[in-house]
C-alpha cells in the first residue's frame, strides 16, 4: 500500500506533536520544562559534517547540506546549475506560509540522518570535471533508504565542487515515499 507524500508528513508532524505533548505533561505541575527546541528533539537534522578531501566525499557533503536545508554550506560546495538549484530552493524555503512551514520543519526531522554513499562509477569528463553514479545509504522514517544520486564534481582550485546533483529512483524506502519502488 502507498501512502500519499502529504498523510506521510501530515503523520511525521502528528508523532512530533504527540511526542513534545506527552514530553510536557510529563513533567508534571507547575515545574513543567519547556518543550525542547526542534534541533534538540530526537529525530532532528544533526549538524552537516564538513568532509571535503575528496569529490566523494564533497558529493555526501553536499547532499546532506541539501537534506539539511543547510543553505549556506551547499551554496559554498556548490557551482554552476547545483548553486542555481540551491538558490532556488532557498527562494522557495522563504516564501512558504506558516503552515507549509511546519510541514516542512517536520519533513526535515525525519531527514535527520546523513545518507552514505557507495560510487557505483567514477568517471573522469577531463577539464578536472567527474561524473559519480553513486547510491546513497542509510535510513528515513526509521528504515533503510537506498536512492541512487549522479553528481557532476570539478576541481576549484584545491577544492571540489559540485556542479549537478540528479536524484534518480529511490531503491529502497518507506512505502508511500516519493520516487519509492511499489511494493
Amino acid at each position: 500500500m502507498r501512502l500519499p507524500a502529504p498523510l506521510v508528513l501530515l503523520l511525521g508532524g502528528a508523532m512530533v506533536a504527540a511526542g513534545i505533548f506527552f514530553a510536557w505533561i510529563g513533567g508534571g505541575g507547575e515545574d513543567r520544562p519547556s518543550p525542547a527546541p526542534a534541533a534538540e528533539l530526537e529525530g532532528a537534522p544533526t549538524p552537516v559534517r564538513r568532509e571535503l578531501a575528496t569529490p566523494e566525499e564533497t558529493a555526501e557533503t553536499f547532499l546532506d547540506a541539501w537534506r539539511k536545508r543547510d543553505h549556506a554550506l551547499a551554496l559554498e560546495l556548490a557551482t554552476g546549475p547545483a548553486e542555481q538549484a540551491v538558490r532556488a530552493r532557498m527562494r522557495r524555503d522563504e516564501a512558504l506560509d506558516p503552515e507549509e512551514t511546519e510541514i516542512r520543519s517536520v519533513w526535515n526531522a525525519m531527514a535527520s540522518t546523513r545518507l552514505a554513499i557507495r560510487v557505483e562509477r567514477r568517471q573522469a569528463e577531463g577539464e578536472g570535471r567527474i561524473t559519480l553514479r553513486t547510491v546513497a545509504e542509510g535510513t528515513f522514517l526509521d528504515q533503510a533508504y537506498a536512492r541512487r544520486v549522479r553528481f557532476s564534481i570539478r576541481a576549484a582550485g584545491a577544492r571540489w565542487k559540485v556542479e549537478a546533483m540528479e536524484l534518480l529512483e529511490v531503491l529502497e524506502g518507506p512505502e508511500g515515499l516519493p520516487g519509492s519502488p511499489e511494493r
